[in-house]
């Protein structure tokens, strides 16, 4: 079953990582779902969320308009997150 991509949205953006957590426990996320909230935590920096997003099977790689995940953390020097993929 997918993961309602407004919900978890709404969940990265106030930062509540145990919620995150439970919201993806169960569900599958992909790209197509879930792009949105990885590229929100990477912006806002929550280093804890991107990595349950993407150790929940979120590809950092997918291509978007923009560049990828992977590729604009690096670039906006965003934490060091990117060090640690």
């Amino acid at each position: 079953m997918l993961i309602d991509s407004f919900l978890l949205l709404e969940t990265v953006q106030s930062n509540d990582v145990q919620r995150v957590k439970e919201l993806i426990s169960g569900y599958e996320i992909s790209p197509d779902n879930a792009y949105q909230s990885l590229i929100e935590a990477i912006d806002k920096e929550y280093l804890e969320i991107v990595s349950l997003l993407v150790n929940a099977g979120l590809d950092v790689n997918f291509e978007l308009l923009d560049g990828i995940p992977l590729e604009r953390c690096c670039y906006e020097r965003k934490f060091t997150y990117s060090k640690n993929i």
